[in-house]
């Protein structure tokens, strides 16, 4: 689809753009009933010609927060949003930059802890944002709604500017520096995300350790060889460690069939996850679990029954949105099934065993004490011992 920039949002097109979704999402009033989403949506209405754009996609988003389904959004291309120059985490220690464009600002601003914005405390954006982040785990919300602070867009929706250019207050070795920020020329997914490998592993004497960025098919033949390399750590016993931190999803399909052959052979090991963890990581991870892995790391977004294949749809006056056209559970992910609209749904978001919440020290020192963790354990896990024994 060729997305068109808008720059005004008329209220007949929000109606008509909830109503379309009503007609094709598996269960929009799960969260919220249906005399409460229209009386919120007849409070977005009443002073609706007095707000300005930013204001309007403002009360879409709160809206579409309501049914509180992380596969069904508004896309971000209608609205223009100008790259800035860094990435956002949230760290035990706090929130800070992550990643820096070089040549852009201050290189020596990579890990500073970002105070405020615009003279405004980084903890009281992240409770704005509440408002308009959908989530299916109050614990998750802090870590991505912060991560949404390098999004121009989101700062002016939020109102925390108004201008391109905007100031942040940031500690870095126990000084506090004020800064101007502003946009950059170039995308970020051409300095960042063009190196990432959807699948990296690493086969040692006493563990299998696999790592999953993402569900998608990869040109060489790496997906192939975790298999192999999995079936053999199955037949010797050996421990399987697998990262799914950051994973956005993908095609359940693609790696569902391994993590069913691990849950039938009562495979052991680790499986590594954080708040960024969604989509077909989720039911990845329910079904290790189911299989007797240890879960290590921080708490996910989502339950392992959802909403998901998202169906694109857009209104007359061009707003563009993503909806959910199947409710998934991880006993019908390769298959797609479709349940019931009756089904009892959990959405109940899967906590680790072990949780452990990465430090922005040791991410300075190249320290992944998580992972470390996980290979420790699997190198003293004799084979002849019951794992919840452990």
């Amino acid at each position: 689809m060729l997305y068109k920039e808008i720059t005004d949002i008329n209220f007949e097109d929000v109606e008509e753009l909830f109503e379309k979704i009503e007609k094709i999402h598996p269960h929009m009033f799960y969260n919220i009933t249906k005399t409460d989403f229209k009386k919120e949506l007849e409070k977005s209405h009443e002073n609706w010609e007095n707000l300005n754009l930013y204001e309007k996609y403002y009360e879409i988003l709160r809206l579409n927060a309501l049914i509180g389904d992380l596969h069904t959004s508004i896309s971000q291309k209608i609205i223009k949003n100008k790259e800035l120059p860094f990435f956002v985490k949230k760290y035990k220690e706090g929130v800070f930059i992550s990643n820096i464009e070089k040549n852009s600002v201050d290189e020596s601003l990579l890990f500073s802890q970002i105070l405020e914005i615009n003279n405004i405390p980084v903890d009281e954006i992240i409770e704005m944002g509440k408002h308009i982040t959908t989530t299916e785990s109050p614990k998750a919300s802090y870590s991505r709604i912060a991560r949404k602070l390098d999004s121009l867009t989101f700062l002016k929706t939020l109102g925390v500017t108004e201008e391109d250019e905007f100031t942040m207050s940031v500690l870095k070795d126990g000084e506090i520096k004020t800064i101007k920020m502003s946009p950059i020329k170039t995308k970020k997914e051409d300095w960042f995300f063009t190196s990432q490998k959807n699948y990296n592993f690493e086969v040692t004497r006493d563990y299998v350790y696999i790592d999953i960025n993402s569900f998608k098919v990869q040109k060489d033949n790496k997906l192939e060889k975790i298999y192999i390399e999995t079936m053999e750590a199955l037949e010797n016993e050996k421990p399987i460690i697998f990262d799914v931190r950051g994973n956005g999803g993908g095609k359940t399909s693609l790696f569902m069939p391994l993590c069913e052959e691990i849950e039938k052979n009562e495979g052991k090991g680790f499986c590594l996850i954080d708040n960024y963890s969604v989509s077909a990581s989720v039911l990845t991870v329910k079904t290790l679990k189911n299989a007797g892995f240890k879960i290590v790391g921080e708490p996910m977004a989502q339950g392992a029954t959802f909403f998901s294949e998202a169906h694109e749809l857009e209104t007359k006056g061009g707003l563009v949105f993503n909806v959910s056209t199947t409710l998934k559970n991880e006993k019908y992910a390769s298959d797609g099934k479709i349940l019931s609209q009756n089904m009892a749904i959990d959405q109940a978001p899967i906590e680790p065993d072990v949780f452990m919440e990465e430090s922005v020290d040791d991410v300075k020192n190249g320290i992944d004490r998580p992972l470390e963790y996980c290979k420790n354990e699997a190198k003293f896990m004799n084979k002849n011992i019951s794992f919840n024994n452990l």
